[in-house]
């Protein structure tokens, strides 16, 4: 629950991370990758199913699951989208240290409230 949670050993979670440009300018058109360490105690692989949000405003970004999120299981964070070539080999791959994702577009500026999006993916607790 909520208000008394637990790590249960083998539990399949929604694992989220939220991205929002403070900056009143947009960021150029496709330049937008990030690079996310996954906590030790989570594995994601081919059950991931990568859900792409918009928030509220919207980033102005597109995301497709099939060419914009990637994995990595390098010991260190790769250095790009492109370094980021792992592809899981089981539903929840141990091997799997880092998401790296790379939505589409130019990302829009702040003119107040951050513009944002949220990436959920599925993970399950080791």
């Amino acid at each position: 629950g909520t208000t008394n949670p637990k790590l249960i050993p083998g539990a399949v979670i929604t694992y989220s991370f939220v991205v929002a440009n403070t900056g009143a300018t947009p960021v150029d058109i496709n330049t937008v990758w990030l690079i996310d360490a996954l906590p030790n105690q989570l594995r994601v692989g081919t059950a991931a199913t990568p859900v792409f949000t918009q928030g509220s405003p919207s980033s102005g970004l597109t995301f497709t699951a099939g060419t914009d999120i990637k994995y990595s299981n390098s010991a260190t964070a790769p250095a790009s989208f492109a370094a980021c070539t792992y592809s899981p080999v089981s539903a929840y791959d141990a091997a799997v240290r880092f998401v790296c994702l790379n939505p589409k577009g130019a990302m829009l500026g702040s003119t107040g409230t951050p513009p944002s999006f949220t990436l959920s993916i599925q993970a399950q607790l080791n």
